[in-house]
């Protein structure tokens, strides 16, 4: 999850060496990315759906149930539409799958995509990524697969976290992957490095993040955003706002504040408008003015 940065591990900051700045970069060229045809959270990763003519009011007690398909693996992912037919991930036993039916419930085939994560709360979270006539899905523990759409036969996979030496976290891999270009974008996220760019047509190493060159503690884990060269980081259990120069030579705040007012965890992600930082916490709103 960009928002409360992968690099963030328990209670430090952890900065890789090709700089803040370089994922930040990732991140605005993934925003940029022509839509796929069909991904987790819509065609352009961000909840908006296309479809026009909706109801505007749901009848009594409920839509019209028009399909209930039951026996499909467990889950947290989405299912997902791509010319008329469902693809759907889910958790058999301890191993994660990819299953294809129609508009009826028909199941057309079901594939083996990895190992499924096999501690806190199991069950699949990674949805399909479709592009043209390949899906791509990232099994819970780290494997990237590529498979025909057709027939759902496994085209190339690789073990990320095996090859790339990641870490595992409490609910393991949760990741739905990102296509751009040439790459599917992953990240394994460890001290050999957070991001991987993988080649759509046969898995191949295309490029990937520095290694991580330290690891700070700044009070606790929280959220992040960037402006005008400085990332502004706004830590979750007390409140200390901070303004950090991005640098892989360490984690320098320049300057910082708390929070004093309002009720709860701070987890409320931070916005600039207008040359002002917006941070809300529980009922309370508080607006900065950090114009020069």
């Amino acid at each position: 999850m960009i928002g409360k940065l992968g690099m963030l591990k328990k209670l430090g900051y952890r900065i890789l060496g090709n700089g803040v700045a370089f994922l930040l970069l990732i991140v605005a060229q993934c925003a940029a990315v022509q839509a796929q045809d069909t991904q987790w959270r819509g065609p352009e990763r961000d909840g908006k759906y296309h479809d026009t003519g909706l109801l505007k009011q749901w009848p009594e007690g409920d839509p019209e149930l028009i399909l209930k398909k039951e026996g499909l693996g467990n889950g947290y992912s989405t299912p997902i539409l791509h010319n008329g037919m469902v693809y759907i991930s889910g958790r058999r036993d301890s191993r994660d799958v990819v299953t294809k039916l129609d508009t009826k419930g028909n199941v057309k085939w079901e594939t083996v995509c990895g190992n499924a994560w096999n501690q806190s709360f199991p069950e699949t979270r990674s949805t399909p990524t479709i592009e043209d006539d390949r899906l791509y899905i990232m099994g819970g523990l780290g494997t990237v697969v590529c498979m025909e759409i057709e027939s759902g036969d496994i085209i190339w996979k690789v073990n990320t976290h095996e090859e790339y030496g990641g870490e595992f976290h409490i609910w393991g891999m949760a990741e739905s992957l990102l296509l751009t270009g040439d790459a599917v974008i992953s990240s394994p996220v460890g001290n050999r490095t957070a991001v991987v760019a993988l080649d759509k047509k046969d898995g191949s190493l295309l490029w990937e993040t520095g290694k991580v060159m330290y690891e700070e503690k700044w009070y606790n884990k929280g959220s992040i955003i960037y402006a005008d060269g400085l990332l502004y980081v706004y830590e979750e259990k007390r409140g200390h706002v901070g303004l950090v120069e991005p640098t892989p030579e360490g984690f320098r705040v320049i300057s910082s504040f708390k929070i004093d007012g309002g009720s709860g965890p701070h987890w409320a992600h931070m916005s600039i408008y207008d040359k002002k930082l917006f941070i809300r916490h529980g009922e309370v709103l508080f607006v900065y003015d950090i114009a020069l």
